[in-house]
C-alpha cells in the first residue's frame, strides 16, 4: 500500500502522507517520498506543491523498530543514504513547497517539513529531532533551515522539541493557525504563488536553495558516517532497546571495550 498519494488541484498538486497508525517512516516510505517528488517537476500543469499528512500525526520520524535490523555499519551507510535521497527530493523538487504540518514534525517528518519552502503550522505542532534518544547522529542540517544555529544545537544535543510559535518567532514557520484550518491556509499560500510566472518559480526557487545551502547533502552525509561508526556498540544497542522497550537507557562508561570494537 502506497504511503504517499498525488492529487491535482488546478495548478496545485496536493501530496498526502497516509501512512497509519502514525506516519512513522520505512525504507519503501522513503523510495517513494523521492519517487513522488522528483516527479513532481514533470507533472502536467503543476505550478505548486502542498504536503499534507492524514492522521494524528504528520509524520514522527522513523520507525525504531527498523534500527534492530541494522547490524553493520554498512547497512547504516545504506539506510541513510535512502533517507537523505528521500528528504532530498523535497528540498529539490522543481516545484515550490508549501508543508503543511500539524501535531508532531519529528526526525525525518521535520526534516521534510524543513526542506518544503513555506511551513504553515498548526497551534499545537511540536518541531524536533528526537534521533540522539535512539542512536542516530543526523538531521541537524534540515533543523538548522528553520531556527537559529545554537537552538538547533540544543535540540540536537537533548533530543527535545520546539513549539511552532516559536519557531515562528524565529523566522521558521511562515504562519500558525489552528489546526482545523492548516490545510486551508497551505492551499491559500500556493494559490498566491501559482500567480507569479511559473518558469520564474522555478528558476528562483534553484537558485535560493543553490545560494542557501549547496552542501545540504553533504552536511547530512557527515552526520549520517558517525551514525555509521556508532552502529552496533553497545550504547547504540541501548539505546534503540530502551526505545522499544519503553524505558530510560542505561549507559556505560564512555569509551568501552564494547563500543571501541565496534568502530
Amino acid at each position: 500500500m502506497s504511503a504517499f498519494s498525488v492529487e491535482q488541484n488546478g495548478p496545485i498538486a496536493v501530496v498526502t502522507l497516509d501512512r497509519p497508525p502514525i506516519n512513522s517512516m520505512v525504507r519503501e516510505t522513503y523510495i517513494e517520498l523521492h519517487e513522488v517528488f522528483s516527479q513532481l517537476g514533470e507533472r502536467g500543469g503543476a505550478r505548486v506543491a502542498v504536503l499534507r499528512a492524514r492522521g494524528r500525526f504528520f509524520c514522527p520520524g522513523n520507525d525504531v523498530s527498523e534500527f534492530q535490523g541494522l547490524i553493520s555499519p554498512e547497512q547504516a551507510a545504506a539506510y541513510a543514504q535512502l533517507v537523505s535521497d528521500g528528504i532530498g527530493a523535497v528540498y529539490h523538487c522543481k516545484l515550490p513547497v508549501v508543508a503543511a504540518v500539524h501535531s508532531h514534525a519529528m526526525g525525518a517528518g521535520m526534516a521534510m517539513a524543513a526542506c518544503a519552502d513555506v511551513i504553515v503550522a498548526a497551534d499545537e505542532t511540536l518541531f524536533g529531532i528526537p534521533e540522539i534518544k535512539v542512536g542516530v547522529v543526523g538531521a541537524s542540517a534540515f533543523l538548522a533551515l528553520m531556527v537559529p544555529e545554537k537552538v538547533a544545537r540544543y535540540l540536537a544535543l537533548s533530543g527535545g522539541s520546539i513549539g511552532a510559535h516559536q519557531v515562528q518567532q524565529y523566522g521558521g514557520v511562515h504562519s500558525v493557525v489552528p489546526a482545523d484550518q492548516v490545510f486551508d491556509e497551505a492551499m491559500a499560500v500556493a494559490t498566491e504563488l501559482c500567480k507569479r510566472p511559473p518558469t520564474a518559480l522555478r528558476y528562483f526557487k534553484e537558485a535560493m536553495n543553490i545560494n542557501q545551502d549547496a552542501r545540504l547533502a553533504e552536511r547530512y552525509a557527515r552526520e549520517a558516517e558517525y551514525t555509521r561508526q556508532f552502529v552496533g556498540s553497545a550504547e547504540w544497542n541501548e539505546a534503540v532497546n530502551a526505545f522499544l522497550q519503553k524505558r530510560e537507557p542505561h549507559y556505560g562508561a564512555p569509551g568501552s571495550d564494547a563500543d571501541q570494537e565496534s568502530h
